[in-house]
């Protein structure tokens, strides 16, 4: 598999990306404040933060990660700042002290031998509920809850540069159904289409603008009465499509 490619799209925001063996690309991103380094994600294993980790040593500054769910491919990494305050959902924290996350390391590291042995499951030490804001210095970063991929999904809005990150909120071609609630999670994604938002950058795809917000919702909202359909996207979505469907349509979500 190909290293972490990363990104500089400013002095102030880095973006690093990783293939992953499903065909698709998964997303972490980097703020730079006056007085903080703020993480999104620290993708599979802490080796896949290595770059971020020497931009931060480079700018001295001290760090807080931002777990937007405990999907493995999202905070795997989080062991690659052993000094920072890692921050997520309180059901984050929960997950990822689960028996199913210590279950699910140990299946994945016989199908990959060697590739997670520096995993550690390491949860937030700050959490919230609904809504927290991270101070990095003249940069706000506001934490929201959007159930909905998960039940501890969170969104990172920064005001100062209109930027929403979204974790598996939203995605292209269109998101994962895994805990509901659906329509909640349609009405936060509509609501965030029409805030203060000019770019939208999803864990999964292209960087994109709120339309994709409004894509998505539109997506999960006719998952109940469209009939089940061939998705024209790589096999793994169109197997999601197929899940999505029988989700929907199950009145579990």
């Amino acid at each position: 598999m190909p290293d972490v490619a990363i990104e500089r799209i400013d002095d102030g925001l880095f973006l690093a990306s990783r293939p992953l063996d499903e065909g698709i690309d998964v997303r972490a991103a980097l703020l730079i404040g006056a007085t903080r380094a703020v993480v999104i994600d620290t993708l599979t294993r802490p080796a896949d933060m290595i770059g971020f980790a020497e931009i931060i040593r480079e700018r001295r500054l001290p760090c807080t990660v931002i777990d937007t769910h405990a999907d493995w491919d999202h905070a795997w990494g989080n062991g690659a700042f052993p000094q920072a305050t890692i921050v997520g959902h309180a059901r984050c924290r929960m997950r990822l002290l689960s028996a199913a996350a210590r279950d699910e390391l140990r299946r994945k590291s016989r199908e990959r031998p060697g590739f997670f042995d520096a995993v550690r499951l390491v949860p937030p030490t700050a959490t919230f509920e609904t809504e927290m804001t991270v101070d990095a210095g003249g940069l706000e970063v506001q934490l929201h809850h959007v159930p909905g991929h998960t039940a501890d999904s969170i969104v990172v809005y920064v005001p100062k540069r209109q930027t929403l990150f979204v974790g598996d909120c939203a995605e292209s071609p269109f998101p994962l159904l895994e805990s509901g609630p659906l329509d909640e999670w349609i009405a936060h994604l509509r609501a965030w289409a029409r805030a203060d938002v000019t770019t939208v950058i999803p864990a999964h795809g292209p960087i994109s603008g709120p339309e994709l917000l409004d894509d998505n919702a539109a997506y999960l909202g006719a998952l109940r009465s469209a009939p089940p359909s061939p998705v024209d996207a790589p096999e793994f979505y169109v197997e999601a499509h197929r899940r999505n469907v029988d989700a929907a349509r199950s009145n579990v979500i």
